[in-house]
Formats: structure tokens, C-alpha cells, sequence
């Protein structure tokens, strides 16, 4: 079932969107995968999100997370969408929702292998900038993944990996991460705490924080009431690094985010909570952007 929800907005979201399809329109100040969060925030399964000018458009969400399915589709699909739902009870059935019968295309010959390995090879100059040209191209010949049909066909014998090209351990950490902090790829891996401070080496990892550091982590440091009521947050940011703050009344209870995308000020951010009733206790929580 899907409900409208405007522009994506938190406050846009009707109750009973828990369980249901979020369709909302682009554009209003949001970057699309901001929607998909806010829908995911409110309960949502899924999202559409449809253009706010004729034709179709191409979007992103970012980087890997925990995303529920989202559709971009054309503005006239979307509006098609969103009369049937006002024409109804707010409610629409999943048969009117649009049919993609092509999502992926099968291309093949040098001309895409090159770009993929060229790209592969300028990610793994940025993550190890003292290799030679010559330990480049051994990274990209020693992680392939392996395989029979490309026996005798391709110089390697294989796929390229470039996951495998950046974290030959694959335990989530990338090589170059691991050897800076510890010298090696045996000590770190996804569960590790090596600063045993209760953060997770790949959580340090993450927020740009020293995993040998016991005091470094992605923590709010500071809480002050100002002189109106507000209240002034601050913690350690790291360059290249944004932002959300989510804010509930119990500190066991549901966190409803107050702002997104906040960029980082190295060595550290302030942000402000408008809210000036302080007659009760408020719990924040500071969190990457995914």
C-alpha cells in the first residue's frame, strides 16, 4: 500500500506509513537518499520518489547501508500515482505501481573492461599512494576472482575484485587503514576494539576516529543550556565527514532526527537545539551519514 508523503519531509509523514510505500516528490531542499531516510525514520518498507519536472531522473543513496527498495520514476507516473491515491482513501494497491522491465543492460569487449580496471587502478592509487605502477598492476592480477571460463583467454585468469583489491583480508578494513594504525592485517578485523573503548575498529574506521586511541571515538562530549533555554551539543569531527543528530525523551525510546547532512568543522562541531523546555530530560544521539 502506498501513501503520499509530500516532499519527504519528517513532519510529512502520515502515522500509518509504518508497514507502507512512501511516495514522495523530489525536490524541496532534500537530496533523494534524505528522503529514503526520513521514509525509513517514519517506518516506511519502501519509497518512489518522482520528479518535480517532466521526464525521469537518475539518483543515488550515497554508499552501502541498511536502505529499503527506492524507485525513481518520470513526474507523470508520480502524479499519476499520487491522483489515484487522492482519489481513493489514501491508500493505493501495489497493482498500479509502475513496471520496470529493464533495469540492467549486458555490455561486453575492451573498451568497458578498460574503464573499469582504469577506475579500479586510479581507487587504489588514492588508497595506497607509494605503490609503483608496477605494484598497481600486481594488486589488480593477485585479488581476481579465479574462474574457468577465463582460462587461457585473459592474461590474469579472472574478474576483477576490487574489494578484494583495497582489503586482501576481507575483513572490512581496508589494508592501507589497518597498517597505518597497527603495522599489520592480523590484529584488526570487523569485531575488534583495539582501543577498548567500546567502539568497534570498523565503527573507528567509519567516523574517522585513532582505533588505538581510548579518548578518540564518535561520541558527543559536551551538553550546555544556554541562557534562552536551548541547548548547545558538541563532539570530535573529522574532515570529509558529515553528520545527524537524533533527539528522544527517553533514552531508551524512539530517536526522531532534528538535522541531517551536518558537515564536519574539524576538530569539532556545535550544533543548537532549538527546543527551549528544559522541565524534562532530553538523550541525544550523534551519528555518521551513511
Amino acid at each position: 500500500m502506498v501513501m503520499d508523503c509530500g516532499f519527504g519531509e519528517p513532519d510529512q509523514f502520515p502515522n500509518r506509513i509504518r508497514g507502507k510505500i512512501a511516495l514522495i516528490e523530489r525536490g524541496g531542499g532534500l537530496y533523494f537518499h534524505e528522503k529514503v531516510r526520513h521514509a525509513m525514520d517514519a517506518g516506511a518498507i519502501a519509497t518512489i520518489i518522482y520528479n518535480h519536472q517532466p521526464g525521469t531522473f537518475a539518483a543515488t543513496l550515497v554508499g552501502p547501508s541498511d536502505w529499503v527498495p527506492a524507485l525513481a520514476i518520470s513526474r507523470d507516473d508520480g502524479l499519476a500515482l499520487r491522483d489515484a491515491i487522492q482519489a481513493g482513501n489514501t491508500l493505493l494497491s501495489l497493482s498500479h505501481l509502475p513496471v520496470i522491465d529493464k533495469a540492467y543492460e549486458i555490455w561486453d569487449g575492451t573498451s568497458m573492461a578498460t574503464a573499469f580496471v582504469s577506475g579500479a587502478i586510479a581507487f587504489m592509487a588514492y588508497q595506497f599512494p607509494d605503490d609503483t605502477p608496477a605494484e598497481r598492476i600486481a594488486r589488480v592480477l593477485e585479488t581476481v576472482d579465479r574462474l574457468p571460463a577465463f582460462d587461457n583467454r585473459v592474461s590474469s585468469g579472472g574478474r576483477l575484485n576490487l574489494r578484494r583489491a583495497v582489503d586482501s583480508d576481507a575483513d572490512g578494513l581496508p589494508d592501507w587503514w589497518e597498517i597505518k594504525w597497527v603495522g599489520d592485517l592480523e590484529t584488526m578485523n570487523a569485531t575488534t576494539d583495539t582501543a577498548g573503548n567500546g567502539f568497534a575498529d570498523w565503527q573507528e574506521y567509519r567516523a574517522g576516529t585513532d582505533p588505538t586511541d581510548p579518548n578518540d571515538a564518535l561520541q558527543l562530549t559536551g551538553a550546555t543550556v544556554l541562557p534562552d533555554g536551548s541547548r548547545q551539543l558538541s563532539w570530535s569531527s573529522v574532515t570529509g565527514r558529515s553528520y545527524r543528530i537524533t533527539r528522544s525523551d527517553q533514552a531508551d525510546g524512539k530517536y526522531i532526527p532534528q538535522v541531517f547532512n551536518l558537515p564536519a568543522t574539524p576538530p569539532y562541531n556545535t550544533w543548537t537545539d532549538p527546543d527551549g523546555d528544559i522541565s524534562h530530560p532530553v538523550f541525544y544521539r550523534v551519528k555518521l551519514e551513511d
